[in-house]
């Protein structure tokens, strides 16, 4: 599915919410608040592991953004989180372009801070407000042993690239 068919499959879903809460409304009937609350925590836009992988795939390597993301850590150190709105010292055209492919906000890099179980990662923010996730690129020496107790609903997609 095309996210410009996305989209619009999330518009008509949040103008039918606010449709049926105007009748509940008007109507200020016992309607069946488990159905609205249902449709409300609905993530509709959110991209599958699969959806995620493919688009990786189709427009990237995952070789030369492992490349790029160890390359912006060897130039502004791992130890600082660093927002990157543009590098003109390090080459990311790979990651870039993962960026727009999937509509999202390269944001930059998140540093160890000095924890011990922080591995640093580059991140892009995706898929608005409500249903934001992040697809975070570890850097390839780190220690990804503490991810899941770190970060409880990432997913793994592709080496060290995940999801959450």
């Amino acid at each position: 599915m095309h996210s410009s068919q996305r989209i619009r499959r999330g518009i008509v879903i949040k103008c039918l919410k606010l449709l049926c809460s105007l009748i509940c409304i008007f109507l200020n009937s016992s309607c069946d608040m488990n159905l609205y609350k249902q449709l409300l925590e609905t993530d509709i836009n959110k991209l599958s592991e699969a959806d995620i992988r493919t688009i990786i795939e189709n427009n990237s390597s995952v070789e030369i953004i492992q490349i790029e993301v160890d390359n912006l850590f060897a130039y502004y150190g791992d130890e600082q989180t660093k927002f990157i709105y543009d590098s003109n010292h390090v080459e990311i055209q790979a990651l870039m372009k993962l960026t727009d492919a999937l509509n999202g906000e390269f944001i930059g890099i998140q540093g160890t801070g000095g924890f011990i179980d922080n591995p640093a990662y580059a991140y892009i923010r995706f898929n608005g407000h409500r249903n934001v996730q992040f697809l975070m690129v570890f850097k390839s020496d780190g220690d990804l042993s503490a991810i899941k107790s770190r970060y409880p609903n990432i997913k793994h997609i592709i080496n060290n690239i995940y999801v959450r």
